[in-house]
């Protein structure tokens, strides 16, 4: 197989019964009583260079071949001995990380996104810490290719963002036809199908939660210094849970199901308050120290100000403060009542920054918004939003100037310019670096007069 592979046509005519029996052949050996160990040496090499090679292979045209290998490498990577072998095989070094970001679509997302959960398990809020598939190799590996291969990263990020609101949406629905169900007696076999469902969206909306927190953990930067496009998803994803899973009458569904009796059948069992909310609290921590240590590498450690990050929540339309004191008053019961709940040093943290939101929620109220002003030069203006432009780029067909960050989102959904339906890809617009510095200016003078 790997010599065929070699040659551009030839892998696509080889029988998928070929593959199938070494996978099947391969997986008879590994659960062996005892496991083979042999294979360590002899043929395992090979295995995993096929798998990492060609898992994202288009010459391999059945779907269902291609998750017998992703499951293959999900398994594997559950022993620590196997883990060892990927990270010393070449082709894994090279490839297997950039291959499972592309990969990362309609299709494969919940394959990829198993295998990278299990190459940082234990390095999340609430987690404890494990080495038997942790990989300190793979996890700098993910963050070399992210900062090699941009456009890979921004395209796994996107849909990473995008399958997460399905999810979540999903398990919201889930608890709704719970709710109408029991309200209208439906039948024991619906309802557990119903509740089946919860299940499932919820254990996905969870690990697609921890996975963007491992996300955020390496890589920051993204959300402090790139696009605001990828703040701003981040914190709608994080008050859609916490308005869903804490205080408000959006919350009253989940205190429903987690508190009913019917919660201790086994379809409901793994639906959790800590579960849910412990990766939302992780991502909150990472980005606030992150955001942090900037602001004390600019300022100095005695500065008084408030991060860049508890600003931008802060002043955020869709985030709701009595949640945060929510989480906070939960975590602290969670972390006091349970001993082996890992992370108080890190639920530290989360206090400080919980702290500095209120102090920036405050001095929020003592300042006139920028974008509510009346004497607003109309060249600042976004033409969608009618917001005041941080980043103005020129649209190439329509000739229209507007917000970077207001095109980025528009063209997830629409690849065209929404002024004269061109064709548009965000390489094509025009910066406008002559504008954007007299929008600075223009802000700056209003801050210094005690405008935010």
């Amino acid at each position: 197989l790997l010599e065929a592979s070699k040659h551009e046509k030839f892998l696509q005519f080889v029988p998928e019964s070929y593959l199938e029996v070494v996978m099947d052949s391969f997986h008879a050996f590994r659960r062996g009583d005892p496991p083979v160990r042999c294979l360590l040496g002899y043929g395992l090499e090979d295995i995993i260079t096929f798998l990492v090679l060609h898992f994202n292979d288009d010459r391999i045209v059945n779907p269902d071949v291609r998750d017998v290998m992703f499951q293959s490498i999900s398994v594997l990577l559950q022993y620590r001995d196997f883990v060892v072998a990927f990270e010393e095989n070449r082709s894994a070094q090279d490839v297997f990380i950039e291959s499972l970001l592309q990969c990362f679509d309609s299709r494969f997302w919940i394959p990829v996104s198993n295998i990278l959960l299990r190459l940082c398990k234990g390095m999340g809020f609430g987690q404890k810490r494990t080495n038997e598939s942790t990989s300190l190799i793979f996890q700098q590996l993910l963050q070399d290719t992210c900062k090699a291969h941009p456009d890979v990263y921004n395209a796994f990020l996107n849909r990473l963002f995008t399958i997460m609101n399905w999810t979540a949406t999903e398990f919201t629905v889930a608890m709704k036809e719970i709710h109408d169900s029991r309200s209208s007696h439906s039948s024991s076999a619906e309802l557990q199908q119903q509740q089946r469902k919860c299940t499932i969206m919820f254990e996905l909306s969870v690990n697609l939660l921890r996975l963007l927190e491992f996300i955020v953990r390496e890589l920051p930067s993204t959300f402090l210094k790139g696009s605001s496009m990828n703040t701003d998803r981040l914190i709608e994803t994080v008050s859609f849970i916490l308005q869903h899973t804490t205080l408000g009458p959006d919350s009253k569904l989940f205190e429903q199901i987690i508190g009913s009796p019917s919660h201790h059948v086994p379809f409901l069992e793994k639906v959790s308050r800590f579960t849910i909310l412990a990766p939302i609290t992780g991502i909150l921590i990472n980005l606030h120290m992150a955001a942090q240590e900037q602001l004390e590498a600019e300022k100095g450690p005695d500065s008084a100000c408030c991060n860049d990050f508890v600003n931008t929540i802060a002043q955020s339309k869709t985030c709701q403060l009595e949640c945060f004191d929510y989480l906070v008053s939960f975590l602290t019961y969670e972390i006091s009542t349970k001993p082996d709940i890992p992370s108080q040093q890190r639920f530290n943290n989360f206090q400080d920054f919980v702290q500095m939101l209120k102090q920036a929620d405050s001095e929020k109220d003592l300042k006139v918004n920028i974008d509510d002003l009346d004497d607003i030069p109309e060249e600042f203006l976004d033409p969608i939003q009618f917001t005041v432009m941080r980043d103005p780029v020129r649209l190439p067909s329509s000739k229209v100037v507007i917000d970077r960050s207001i095109i980025e989102r528009h063209l997830l959904l629409d690849k065209t310019d929404p002024f004269s339906r061109s064709e548009l890809t965000i390489d094509m617009v025009e910066p406008m670096p002559e504008l954007k510095e007299r929008i600075r200016a223009w802000i700056k003078e209003k801050m210094e007069a005690g405008v935010q």
